[in-house]
């Protein structure tokens, strides 16, 4: 399944068809996700586990993201995670605590979404990793990678990514 859709995700790339060809993206991130329910601690280790592989960068998190679930926010129920999985890109994601100490990835609805319903669209983005403290005072800084940046192989990473954090960490 995840194979068709990198392969339709890379055909609507070609057409230049950019929001059929990042939900394409998101709906295999949808299929690994699967709705599985997190442990805290799991994740906390997990990305203990990941830091020394990595250079460190800078954890830069979507306000537009929070501002559009201020209610979780609010609530301390939503929190950012970067998960890198190669010394240049990682991905940025949000948890939402259900109920101690399990977490879900987050969910968003898209009004012109074409490939998921409007209740299976994970917040999952792809992110430069970029360490801005390198770079002397940044007032703006936008890390995000579209899907007009990937390739096949980038794509598989991404996913090989996610699909281990699932495995080490849901219950």
């Amino acid at each position: 399944m995840i194979d068709n859709l990198i392969e339709s995700m890379l055909e609507q790339n070609a057409r230049r068809n950019w929001d059929l060809a990042e939900h394409l993206r998101l709906a295999a991130f949808h299929e690994i996700i699967d709705d599985q329910q997190l442990h805290i601690q799991r994740i906390i280790e997990y990305s203990q586990e990941l830091g020394p592989k990595y250079p460190p960068f800078t954890h830069l998190t979507s306000s537009a993201v929070i501002l559009q679930h201020k209610d979780l926010a609010l609530a301390e129920r939503l929190s950012g995670l970067h998960l890198p999985f190669n010394k240049r890109y990682h991905l940025m994601f949000f948890l939402v605590k259900t109920e101690e100490p399990l977490r879900r990835i987050l969910y968003d609805s898209c009004p012109h979404c074409q490939a998921l319903e409007s209740d299976q669209f994970p917040h999952v983005e792809l992110r430069a990793s970029v360490n801005l403290q390198s770079k002397g005072e940044v007032i703006m800084y936008d890390n995000r990678m579209s899907t007009r940046q990937q390739d096949e192989s980038l794509l598989r990473e991404q996913y090989k990514a996610m699909q281990e954090f699932i495995e080490k960490t849901k219950v």
